[in-house]
């Protein structure tokens, strides 16, 4: 026999447990993202940074690591290895993790160049994508319709 106020309180618990777990997943999912986007912004910054800074290897180093534990963070990690290793990137990978290799042995204007590479051959499908989006930006797409980087934005 059951109690009815032992029975609705257990159904009380019983769907406040279920709330606060799908409230705590969406925030954590949440808070991969954020983290994510921080990273890879750090990443950049520290890979910017490095290349200003005469090609500095630990910021170069970090930098890589950042960006690329910040990608992971953003999209996942079983997409970012679905991402990397698809058949028709593996030339870009290889060019890209072997340019980040290269860095952390120590050569790191020759690892950059690979690693430039790399990325360009990557991401080159989402340029047009990100330009427009620039584009649309207020300060950044006037400086983007100035001639000469119309005419190099109008080409990628």
């Amino acid at each position: 026999m059951i109690i009815p106020e032992l029975h609705n309180c257990y159904l009380k618990t019983k769907v406040i447990n279920q709330l606060t777990f799908t409230a705590s997943q969406e925030n954590t999912q949440g808070l991969h993202y954020e983290i994510g986007l921080l990273l890879t912004v750090f990443g950049s910054v520290f890979l910017f940074l490095g290349v200003v800074l005469l090609f500095d290897k630990g910021l170069l180093a970090i930098g890589n690591i950042l960006f690329v534990c910040g990608i992971g963070c953003l999209i996942g990690p079983q997409r970012t290895f679905r991402f990397f290793f698809q058949q028709h990137r593996v030339k870009a990978s290889l060019a890209f993790f072997g340019g980040m290799t290269v860095v952390l042995l120590g050569w790191p204007i020759v690892g950059m160049v690979i690693e430039f590479f790399g990325f360009y051959l990557l991401f080159k499908g989402f340029l047009p994508f990100i330009i427009s989006s620039l584009r649309q930006l207020p300060i950044i797409g006037s400086i983007l319709r100035t001639p000469p980087l119309g005419r190099v934005s109008s080409i990628v």
